[in-house]
């Protein structure tokens, strides 16, 4: 391994790092006699400075890695390179909206905190390997436990702290025990081998476990259902920026290695979450998550009468809202409305905790009742605010809006694992919550704009590092739900790019295939593994039985239909796969496939392949199927 190459893809990461040590030298040494807002704007501008040293160096790097570069460890492409911009975005707003509050005089320790989170969370998406994925989790929730208690002043911030520190270690050994069920199973750390392996199992009980441990650790970061309980008092309690980025960049990451996992780790595994039956796999149980999650969020925020831990019982919801995409079938479509929803929330989520910071910090408390008259006191805070939440609700034009209709869309209209329309209910109770929502949204902008303020009440400034990014983020918000191309257009290509497919599809992508290389064996292999699972779904004689991935109406489909059109059930979606992987139809025995050659032709699949490039019948596989 070259290891100049490997710092030329890890540039953004090594130079976020220097710049986190870099201020924490400088507080403790330079700036240690100065005053405590000297200091301040020093890190928080030092870090912004950082941010966009590393923003630059993303765009710089190499926009991807070759497959199975560095063992798997390392696995960058275009959609991870624009996640890292939005991380480092929104770590040099969260430096910016710092310099507002006095919460801590260790300022060197807590930028250095900041950056390393960011790094942490970089890590994350970047990694194609178990070990490094939490590892990476690991810096980033260590970071913002510490990040969490850093108001000494404050009791609220110790205890906020600590729950969030014991239901992080509590939910870390789930993930790890759960990792390591996996690799125990397959014998692999490296996302796409381990995925290619479990691609050919069964669901087992094992399995399961291991799947269910997955979903208990990454569930506890992005606060689903019932792994929630951390966050009305982490919101609360953190200091504001603290919570801000919890709520913002944390989550980024973090959904975007559950939708990572999920969809390309457990291909096949999915099961069904349909209205008329569940079916073993990850989906049901995701399913189920999203359910608890839209409903107890949204009518827990209804009885709050804070306004952080209002929006921390959104957050919840908005979980709910978004593991619903990581449930599409069209794997494509569904990463890609998670993403776009994931960063349009994030930027909501940023400006409406540093409005209501800075509300607090006026009034001395985050109370509904506190934002009486706001838009008299500062009305381009409040009219920021009533973009912020409104989004939030899914009104139109605004971004939250679109991201919701993508998500329900993708969610809705696909054919796969969990059959047509088989979302429906979830859908349909996500739009009866998100009408919920609405409520407790318009109670916060009523105090807003209709309530009068109370007598004596000055009016607002708040310093221009802070409106800078309260202003840019309602722009921002406004922009994307008018203009939704404009981001929706670069993430489905960048989707596209990273090898989302759906369903057993992906298999040859996953294990090297997109070479196209005869000598491809691992991918060769899986193409017969992509054939004898098709023949599990017909329930070929020839082959064990297993529950239905493909949706069960296409089982019946094929059972009924008779040998040609099992042909082209089974082999039409994976036919270029099939080509590019050198597999020839005759390769198959006749019983197997209930067709010709030529049915294969129609497909794309060339049957003018030379003899002997596929070696599969001397395969255990091929044995399983009498060849």
């Amino acid at each position: 391994m070259n290891y100049q190459e490997l710092l030329n893809f890890l540039a953004p990461e090594a130079l976020t790092t220097v710049a986190a040590l870099g201020i924490l030298f400088n507080d403790v040494t330079m700036l240690r006699g100065e005053s405590h807002g000297t200091r301040m704007r020093w890190a928080a501008w030092l870090t912004v400075f950082a941010g966009g040293v590393g923003i630059l160096a993303v765009l710089l790097s190499p926009r991807s890695t070759p497959v199975g570069y560095a063992g798997g460890m390392v696995e960058i492409t275009a959609l991870t390179q624009f996640i890292k911009v939005v991380l480092l975005a929104l770590a040099a707003a969260t430096a910016l909206i710092s310099a507002e509050f006095r919460f801590t005089d260790h300022i060197g320790e807590y930028f250095a905190l900041l950056l390393l989170a960011t790094v942490g969370s970089m890590f994350m998406v970047s990694a194609g390997n178990l070990l490094l994925i939490f590892v990476s989790l690991e810096l980033l929730s260590l970071s913002l436990y510490v990040m969490t208690a850093f108001n000494k002043t404050n009791v609220r911030s110790a205890e906020a702290a600590l729950k969030y520190f014991l239901f992080g270690g509590i939910s870390a050994a789930f993930l790890l025990f759960g990792l390591s069920l996996l690799y125990g199973l397959t014998g692999e750390l490296e996302v796409r081998r381990m995925a290619a392996k479990l691609a050919t199992m069964k669901m087992d009980p094992l399995l399961m476990v291991g799947i269910l441990g997955v979903f208990v650790g990454l569930g506890f970061k992005v606060a689903a259902v019932p792994f929630h309980l951390w966050a009305p008092d982490a919101y609360q309690g953190a200091p504001l920026p603290s919570a801000a980025f919890i709520a913002s960049a944390s989550k980024v990451a973090s959904f975007y290695v559950l939708a990572k996992l999920m969809m390309s780790g457990f291909i096949g595994l999915e099961g069904s979450g349909g209205g008329k039956g569940f079916e073993a796999g990850w989906v049901p149980v995701l399913a189920v998550g999203a359910a608890l999650s839209v409903v107890a969020g949204n009518l827990a925020a209804i009885a709050q009468g804070s306004v952080r831990r209002l929006l921390a019982y959104s957050a919840v919801a908005h979980a709910g809202y978004m593991l619903i995409g990581i449930l599409a079938a069209q794997k494509a479509e569904g990463m890609a409305s998670v993403m776009y929803y994931v960063v349009t929330y994030g930027v909501t989520a940023i400006g409406a905790f540093a409005v209501v910071g800075i509300v607090q910090g006026q009034g001395g408390d985050d109370r509904i009742a506190s934002f009486a008259g706001l838009s008299r006191r500062s009305p381009v805070l409040a009219v920021c605010l009533m973009v912020f939440l409104l989004s939030m609700a899914g009104i139109p034009p605004l971004a939250g809006f679109f991201g919701k209709f993508y998500l329900f869309k993708a969610a809705l209209f696909e054919t796969g694992p969990t059959q047509s329309n088989g979302l429906l209910w979830l859908v349909v109770l996500a739009v009866a919550m998100s009408a919920v929502s609405l409520y407790y949204y318009l109670q916060v902008l009523k105090q807003v704009f209709v309530a009068a303020p109370l007598d004596g009440e000055p009016k607002i400034q708040p310093k221009p590092g802070t409106l800078w990014v309260i202003v840019l983020g309602g722009v921002l918000v406004v922009v994307l739900g008018c203009l939704p191309n404009l981001l929706v257009s670069h993430l489905a290509d960048a989707v596209h790019a990273a090898g989302f497919k759906s369903g057993r599809a992906a298999l040859c992508s996953l294990s090297g295939s997109n070479t196209g290389a005869p000598e491809g064996g691992l991918c060769r292999l899986h193409c017969l593994v992509d054939v004898l699972a098709c023949a599990r779904e017909a329930r070929h004689p020839l082959v064990p039985s297993r529950p239905s991935s493909f949706g069960q109406h296409r089982a019946e489909r094929s059972r009924s239909a008779g040998g040609a059109s099992f042909s082209r059930l089974c082999f039409g979606g994976c036919a270029a796969n099939l080509a590019r992987c050198r597999c020839r139809p005759a390769d198959f025995p006749a019983a197997l496939r209930g067709g010709t050659p030529e049915e294969f032709g129609e497909f794309g699949v060339r049957p003018d392949y030379p003899p002997g490039t596929f070696g599969g019948c001397n395969s255990g596989f091929g044995s399983r199927v009498g060849c």
